[in-house]
């Protein structure tokens, strides 16, 4: 089944397609940035970075001929931070990109969060198309179930 059409823009924020990108569609208010780990730094001056975000470790994976994918997600004290600290944590040494998945107004709550990172880990465990690096499952959270139709539509528009 056919998904429905978009028009999706990149931005290359640096001029280089291996470097940092913003995506964005409308009239979706969400945006996704693209970061290597070699340019997280070069970044940090943006509001973005201080958003609640859901993100995406990801890189080489040792063991099996898949990429390895970390799923996080954090709150009010922002991307930047968060990213920081596993840039600097030795047990996070594999990854080369961060995907940072946001909104342009930092609407996301956090029932939102913990429901679109349990969503996004459950559906990476299930492609079996990666190894998952995280520890323990996330948990879903306790969204009320008129919000989800808005979260299954983030979830829609960043597959």
């Amino acid at each position: 089944m056919a998904g429905r059409k978009r028009n999706i823009n990149l931005y290359l924020m640096d001029g280089e397609p291996k470097g940092i990108i913003k995506i964005t569609t409308k009239p979706w208010n969400g945006l996704l940035l693209r970061i290597p780990r070699e340019r997280l730094y070069d970044c940090g001056e943006r509001d973005e970075m201080k958003f609640s975000s859901i993100y995406f470790l990801i890189g080489a994976n040792e063991s099996e001929n898949l990429p390895a994918v970390y799923v996080g997600q954090v709150g009010m004290r922002g991307i930047l931070k968060r990213l920081t600290e596993h840039d600097k944590n030795p047990d996070k040494g594999y990854w080369t990109e961060a995907i940072v998945l946001t909104t342009s107004d930092n609407g996301f709550e956090a029932t939102e969060l913990n429901y679109l990172e349990n969503t996004f880990y459950t559906l990476a465990i299930n492609s079996q198309k990666c190894e998952v690096k995280n520890a323990i499952e996330p948990n879903p959270g306790n969204v009320k179930e008129e919000n989800i139709c808005g979260i299954e539509e983030t979830i829609e528009v960043t597959r």
